[in-house]
């Protein structure tokens, strides 16, 4: 039976008893320890601070601690604006208490080390710059910047001026306002692209909502058109959905092939891994790349930053994103630990470059700290030798 078909009840084949798959039960007992062991390290902190024990601290911090799972399970049935505040309200508590956590380890670091204050005089530097960071981090997500790159090749002719525009893990779902989307769209149409493309999770959570998101994203129109890629999220939530808002916002949607963009401009695009369904992302790759002409000067959208040794020569210029250059710093450090290349642009061969986007969006939390997110603009013309460099 295919396990994408509906189950359809017959005589003699009623379950006993639903069974919940042994990777969601591990799942479900990894974010428990792991973030439910955070918040009571939190709680800890701030009891010792205060000298004795809050029962409705304890309410307050397992019920954040429990939203997120809540908001999960109810998405499908019960999706609305109250469920998606909720959510909202638990995603920021997950990045707040990151960064209150981190603060505290920091204190304890310092206390252990030479010890200068007593626990009661520490809770208010606690309080204090958690605060502070977090305020610093709603601002920073909103600045979208911009990162230029110049392109020059052999391959391209002489005389050609064109300018791509990519924008990355954009996230849109629970959260997401009318007013962030339309800022970044205008933000892409100050720079005049010629092609715009997206390299994954552009929608996130909340799709049976994003309509009108897929709407404004449409009225962007530029000459060569809009062209995405998947990213993991999407196939979190529900790929078939995403991929369906991501052709309604206008783009094209390359799933392990390429087209060409223009005469001397080859766009090749790989599934997210999520999404490759039993093939390698090997097999992937050669299946995009085997179409594109050797002429032509390639750039290759992916959303991972890995790198494969065996399609390597055969793209001048990677684009990804998925790592949102750590978000909130420190993960930029747990980021480098499982992608060797940092943010910005690598040259990964000789003749084959990799530029890693800090993302153009924010995922759970809308806060960023020391991870600026922002658009890459990317100026291709003719030149004797292979050359891309930051502006």
């Amino acid at each position: 039976m295919d396990p994408c078909e509906p189950w359809t009840a017959k005589a003699g084949n009623m379950p006993t008893q639903t069974s919940i798959p042994p990777t969601v039960i591990l799942f479900l007992l990894a974010f428990i320890a792991l973030y439910g062991g955070l918040n009571a390290y939190l709680y800890w902190s701030i009891i010792s601070g205060l000298g004795e024990h809050s029962l409705p601290l304890v309410l307050a911090l397992t019920t954040l601690v429990l939203v997120p799972l809540f908001v999960r399970a109810f998405q499908k049935s019960r999706s609305g604006p109250l469920l998606s505040l909720i959510a909202v309200l638990g995603l920021y508590w997950m990045g707040i208490s990151f960064i209150f956590a981190s603060i505290s380890l920091c204190i304890d670091l310092i206390q252990w080390i030479a010890p200068t204050w007593t626990n009661a005089e520490a809770l208010p530097w606690l309080l204090g710059i958690g605060s502070a960071m977090t305020l610093y981090g709603f601002f920073e997500a909103r600045k979208v910047g911009v990162c230029r790159l110049q392109v020059r090749s052999p391959k391209l002719p002489a005389g050609t001026n064109l300018r791509i525009v990519q924008i990355t893990d954009l996230h849109l779902g629970h959260g997401t306002t009318t007013a962030q989307v339309r800022r970044v769209i205008d933000l892409i149409q100050a720079q005049k692209p010629d092609l715009v493309v997206s390299t994954g999770d552009l929608f996130d959570s909340n799709l049976e909502n994003l309509d009108r998101h897929a709407a404004l994203l449409k009225d962007l129109e530029p000459p060569l058109g809009k062209i995405a890629v998947t990213g993991n999220h999407e196939c979190y939530e529900d790929l078939d959905r995403a991929i369906e808002l991501t052709e309604q916002a206008g783009f094209t949607v390359l799933r392990d092939r390429s087209i060409k963009a223009s005469p001397a401009l080859c766009i090749a695009g790989v599934d997210d891994p999520e999404a490759l369904r039993g093939r390698s992302m090997d097999e992937a790759e050669r299946i995009a790349l085997t179409e594109k002409s050797k002429d032509a000067f390639t750039v290759l959208l992916k959303h991972r930053p890995d790198i494969n040794s065996s399609t390597v020569d055969d793209f001048e210029l990677q684009l990804s994103g998925h790592t949102h250059g750590g978000q909130i710093f420190p993960f930029i450090y747990l980021t480098r630990l499982q992608y060797r290349h940092p943010h910005g642009l690598s040259k990964v061969a000789a003749q084959t470059y990799l530029f890693l986007s800090r993302g153009t969006g924010s995922w759970g939390p809308k806060i960023r700290i020391l991870a600026q997110p922002a658009i890459t603009v990317i100026d291709l013309e003719r030149g004797e030798n292979l050359d891309i460099t930051v502006k």
